[in-house]
């Protein structure tokens, strides 16, 4: 296998696996915030007239901050996957008529769509329902506040089945390009011998 091929294929499973790494380090984040914090008995000052467990308004807060960070690796980690894999079908010559290949782009297509669809259509509306969330709470708007916190708890069994879609989706996609570049490898040593 050319070298320009064997170091792209592995930018491409780097690029998976931190992608990967990304989206399960904040289910996982996730969890511990949401049952240690509220178990501590926290009192936030700013909250002091609203409604809501300060606990899980801390975890909500701290988690905030995660999930940024986290959809910029999960973009960053998305587009080099994605250009990597461009460049080993047009420049490196994966052929497309390969099961495996055809199931990378496949994998990668359904993963893109479902993304694009989180990223800028379903966490900016949640997002934006959680910051009035917060300032109706910190206002003692009670009832504003009620109402911002059902919107976004309404959205969220959809973003959390999303979030476990990604994982599940980006681990097929690293195996099958990792079977894939295995594959490939051994054919081209084999050719060579």
């Amino acid at each position: 296998m050319k070298r320009g091929r064997v170091l792209c294929e592995m930018a491409h499973l780097m690029a998976l696996g931190v992608w990967l790494g990304a989206v399960v380090m904040t289910g996982a984040t996730a969890g511990i915030a949401f049952t240690t914090l509220p178990t501590l008995g926290l009192t936030l000052a700013e909250f002091a007239n609203g409604p809501g467990d300060h606990g899980v308004i801390a975890a909500g807060i701290l988690m905030a901050k995660v999930f940024l960070v986290s959809d910029a690796v999960q973009l960053g980690g998305a587009t080099i996957a994605f250009v990597t894999l461009l460049l080993l079908t047009m420049i490196f010559g994966l052929s497309i008529f390969r099961r495996a290949t055809a199931a990378r782009w496949g994998l990668m297509l359904v993963i893109l769509i479902s993304m694009s669809y989180y990223q800028f259509m379903l966490a900016p509306t949640m997002n934006s329902e959680l910051a009035s969330y917060w300032e109706a709470a910190k206002a003692g708007d009670t009832e504003a506040a009620l109402e911002h916190k059902a919107a976004f708890d309404g959205r969220h069994p959809r973003a959390s089945a999303i979030l476990k879609l990604h994982a599940g989706l980006v681990f097929g996609l690293f195996a099958v390009g990792l079977y894939a570049a295995q594959t490939t490898g051994r054919a081209g040593r084999n050719r060579s011998e």
